[in-house]
């Protein structure tokens, strides 16, 4: 009989079928092959790509600016409040005024509120002592008042006009951490105009 032949593979006259294909090489398949790598590339992907915070994280810390700088797009505190316009630009110069010279009145309002709680105290002590005069003419003598006592109604206001000024006053640091000049003119307006507003009410 005659030898068969076909590409890649030789029959002959005693070989088998089965035999002719044990002896054919495997060959893998494209997919087979590709699979392995596939997966290991799809792995090291997952590892390597950041998440979606940190990407939003790298975007915001890349977005803060470190110079002084003039214009719109810096937020107030809330992204909700970062003037687009001028006119919004405008409107948070004239926030920023208002807060400082608020703050400017809370300062003087409490330094009222003491300084009458104060002369109240200094009458009371004066009745019980029996006379206002000999208090206020004795130099250096023991007039035999009595230490301050606990009182809440005294603490009360105390401790809110702290909180607020505090506030205020981290309200208008952050507003100048934005290195945004107008903001910073507005707030050192403010200042400059409620010191000529109320600073005559301390004198």
């Amino acid at each position: 009989m005659m030898d068969m032949d076909m590409p890649g593979i030789q029959m002959g006259a005693g070989t088998s079928p089965s035999q002719a294909e044990a002896a054919t090489p495997a060959v893998a398949t494209p997919s087979q092959a590709t699979l392995p790598v596939t997966k290991a590339a799809a792995v090291g992907h997952d590892e390597e790509s950041p998440t979606t915070a940190e990407i939003s994280g790298m975007d915001s810390m890349g977005g803060m600016r470190t110079s002084f700088h003039i214009g719109t797009g810096d937020a107030l505190w809330i992204p909700s409040l970062a003037p687009s316009t001028g006119a919004g630009y405008a409107g948070a110069i004239i926030l920023l005024m208002l807060l400082t010279v608020s703050l400017r009145f809370v300062i003087t309002l409490e330094h009222m509120i003491n300084k009458r709680r104060k002369g109240k105290r200094a009458l009371d002590e004066a009745e019980e002592a029996g006379s206002y005069f000999k208090q206020s003419g004795s130099d250096g003598e023991d007039s035999g008042s009595t230490p301050p006592k606990f009182k809440l109604s005294v603490l009360l206001p105390r401790a809110s006009f702290l909180v607020l000024t505090m506030a205020l006053g981290y309200l208008l640091m952050l507003a100048v951490m934005t290195f945004n000049v107008g903001y910073l003119l507005a707030i050192l307006g403010g200042g400059f105009l409620g010191e000529i507003a109320f600073s005559w009410v301390k004198d």
